[in-house]
């Protein structure tokens, strides 16, 4: 009954957290519970709800790119590309970050390419492996005293996983 009464509530409810949490519940148990197979317009409403709060700029920017992953993932699993396409389009102005310090922020797109397989084609890969070399060599090119030692391995650990997947041959440069 709870199920049918959040199915009701993702109809009934204009607020899209409301509605990405009504739908997301939907999504994740009315299959386990029911035995029903849930409808994929729940989850693309779910998906594109995540879409919607992920570009509020208002909320902190992890619980958004933990949104956006999400729309990401699902968007793979169900094979609904513009879904994908607008997700990532939210993901790469979420971590367009010139603070070199938010590593979080700034490096989110490329891990949510290694942890969703097929979520970023090759090519957008490869552009995500540029902007970490364009980061690698800002922080070495500091000073001794302001160069982050941490940042660097952080940096080079990323690119190692796109190097050893793509490029074997660039691992000595790092």
């Amino acid at each position: 009954q709870i199920i049918e009464y959040w199915e009701s509530r993702i109809q009934q409810t204009v607020n899209p957290y409301l509605r990405a949490r009504y739908a997301g519940l939907v999504w994740d148990f009315k299959t386990y519970v029911t035995k029903q197979k849930c409808s994929i317009d729940i989850a693309k409403q779910y998906i594109t709800d995540l879409i919607a709060n992920s570009t509020n700029t208002h909320r902190h920017s992890v619980i958004r790119l933990n949104q956006i992953k999400r729309a990401v993932d699902l968007s793979v699993k169900l094979n609904q590309v513009d879904l994908l396409n607008a997700a990532k389009r939210v993901l790469s102005d979420l971590t367009s970050c010139d603070d070199i310090n938010a590593k979080a922020i700034w490096s989110a797109a490329f891990s949510i390419s290694n942890d969703i397989p097929n979520s970023f084609s090759l090519e957008e890969q490869k552009q995500l492996v540029v902007d970490l070399e364009t980061r690698f060599d800002f922080v070495n090119a500091q000073n001794e005293d302001q160069k982050n030692p941490w940042m660097l391995m952080d940096i080079a650990e990323m690119l190692a996983i796109f190097y050893n997947k793509h490029s074997p041959d660039k691992l000595g440069d790092i």
